[in-house]
């Protein structure tokens, strides 16, 4: 963490330097989907551990784990999907901005990349010296999270070589917990505090990709969160 500017978080600033990180990760994933391009049944599972402190600089321990279930109505012509995702990060010398989860863009929809969980942020005048004269809004990420995504996927009554569907969306869920709080607006609220989003999807078949397209509704938000309605993504329907 380099060349940090003078209006960065207190927390970050204090994060600021050259650390080595030598870790053994494994990865392991149990899937019964019907499909791996397009499932409509099924259910998979996958488990990410990672072990940082066999040589290096930084030590932790940072676990996360998805479950995702398929099923379908009407011929497959209705296919709904659930995702329950979370994670979390311990470490006896406190965790970096680096190591941390972070949520929001295509991982939380309806809030901006990065756009949830602890944030510091104060106006000028209002931050701890020496930034009492800058303004300070940034994102800290944090050492757990959790998110529920459920998602439906239908036909609009258009031909099927079109290859145009439409979708509704929901998403609730919280990113929560730092080591260190003592940020440049004074402490920051790490808490858990739950967010919940809602929205349309038109998924569009090109000969290049698979498009999506998301229009959401925040319904739940926190002060200093980052929301945004609308994201375009490369994806398929599931």
């Amino acid at each position: 963490i380099l060349d940090v500017a003078p209006d960065t978080s207190r927390i970050i600033i204090e994060e600021e330097g050259e650390l080595v990180t030598s870790a053994l990760a494994f990865t392991y994933a149990f899937d019964r989907r019907n499909s791996v391009i397009d499932p409509s049944a099924g259910f998979i599972l996958t488990l990410n551990q990672e072990f940082a402190g066999l040589g290096g600089d930084v030590t932790h321990s940072k676990t996360r784990g998805t479950a995702r279930a398929f099923t379908s109505f009407f011929e497959e012509d209705l296919i709904l999907s659930a995702t329950l995702e979370g994670g979390a990060i311990f470490s006896d010398e406190g965790t970096r901005i680096t190591d941390r989860f972070n949520a929001g863009g295509d991982s939380f929809r309806g809030f901006a990349r990065n756009g949830i969980g602890p944030r510091d942020f104060c106006e000028i005048g209002d931050c701890l010296p020496p930034q009492e004269d800058l303004e300070v809004d940034e994102s800290l990420g944090g050492n757990f999270f959790g998110i529920l995504r459920l998602d439906a996927s239908f036909p609009l009554g258009l031909p099927q070589e079109y290859g145009i569907f439409g979708g509704v969306f929901a998403d609730a869920g919280s990113l929560w917990g730092l080591d260190n709080i003592n940020g440049s607006m004074g402490e920051v609220d790490d808490s858990f505090q739950m967010r919940a989003s809602a929205g349309l999807s038109l998924f569009v078949d090109t000969p290049f990709a698979p498009l999506r397209f998301n229009y959401a509704f925040p319904i739940k938000t926190v002060e200093g969160d980052q929301t945004e309605e609308f994201r375009f993504a490369i994806e398929s329907r599931f």
